[in-house]
């Protein structure tokens, strides 16, 4: 939900200043185009009772692919040109064209002036945030009812658990249903949580008119490294973030730390972290999803997934060479870039 808020918001930024300019992909393909809708959309279409290797085996019957929505698709997609802003633009030229009798010329001239000087994007802007808010402010009641029903579909299979003693096989397959719809159920309550928030203060923004007060300001020294941002005092997308850095750093890390240091790494054939897709030189020719799909960590030679290694570096070898490095040094020795300019490198 706050990566939503980023992207959509700097798509809005970039809103053309042309009333024949092309609207940015994001704001064309809403609401499909949030990844929040996405994620809603996918639990919404899968059985709250189907275990992983169900659906895999099911999916296999029917050769089908699992794949991510695709946007294109929906319907629900507002791919089409905008009115308000437009209607608003026609009307101040005639106003000025009926009021001021200007000729022909006058008018061509006044509506340049009003593109170049960005008059145009600013009531476009005004336009596609209305649009987004009334998107996003939907979001919320369908995230509750999916969750409610998967809410249901759990208590229904406690209700049964304490009733029946169900046989081995089945039994494999319920507890892994029930993890996967537990780890749903999560995701819905906190997508709940951020996009909510987000759909308050997007309503507020849109409804705010230019003569009241300013709301958010934000402010960078790139080169000296300070930054600062002012919000008001019940906003709670700052929190949320603290929120989940704080559980992220003290529970989470500390307990895949510690199973890495009696397990070894990379991970081994046979251990429990199973879904770490890595693979040591001797074992990496069993690697289920094909060599060429792996890449080789630069420190360690581990042999990752895309979802365990970037900037050549495996998680955990990122992990110690920044522990080890000078703050705010780059990650390699030799990058080019200054401390002045965006080095992705850094952490």
């Amino acid at each position: 939900a706050i990566q939503d808020a980023r992207n959509i918001a700097k798509s809005i930024c970039l809103s053309p200043r042309h009333p024949d300019g092309e609207r940015p992909l994001k704001l064309r393909n809403l609401p499909a185009s949030m990844y929040v809708d996405q994620a809603v959309h996918k639990i919404a279409r899968e059985d709250p009772f189907e275990s992983r290797d169900e659906r895999r085996e099911r999916m296999t019957q029917k050769e089908e692919k699992i794949s991510s929505t695709n946007v294109a698709d929906d319907p629900r997609c507002s791919d089409k040109k905008l009115t308000k802003s437009g209607m608003a633009y026609n009307l101040i030229l005639e106003k000025v064209r009926d009021e001021h009798n200007w000729p022909i010329e006058a008018i061509g001239f006044l509506s340049s002036s009003i593109v170049a000087r960005g008059g145009y994007k600013a009531l476009t802007i005004v336009e596609e945030l209305e649009n987004y808010s009334s998107h996003l402010s939907a979001l919320p009641s369908r995230t509750k009812k999916v969750l409610q029903q998967y809410m249901d579909a759990h208590n229904d299979f406690i209700t049964i658990s304490n009733r029946a003693v169900p046989t081995e096989g089945d039994e494999g397959n319920a507890l892994s249903a029930a993890v996967k719809r537990v780890g749903n159920i999560h995701s819905l309550r906190g997508l709940l949580k951020a996009s909510g928030e987000n759909a308050k203060w997007v309503s507020v923004l849109a409804s705010l008119s230019w003569k009241e007060n300013t709301m958010f300001v934000a402010g960078d020294d790139a080169a000296n490294g300070n930054n600062c941002m002012f919000v008001p005092q019940e906003f709670e997308l700052g929190n949320f973030i603290n929120a989940s850095r704080k559980l992220l750093e003290e529970v989470l890390m500390p307990a895949m730390l510690n199973a890495i240091t009696s397990e070894s790494w990379p991970p081994q054939i046979g251990t429990r972290r199973t879904r770490v897709a890595a693979y040591d030189e001797h074992s990496v020719e069993y690697a289920k999803c094909g060599r060429k799909k792996l890449s080789k960590c630069m420190k360690c030679s581990g042999y990752f997934d895309a979802k365990w290694i970037r900037h050549t570096f495996c998680i955990m070898c990122e992990r110690r060479i920044r522990d080890e490095s000078v703050e705010n040094k780059c990650l390699f020795d030799g990058c080019k870039l200054s401390e002045e300019a965006f080095c992705p490198h850094f952490r």
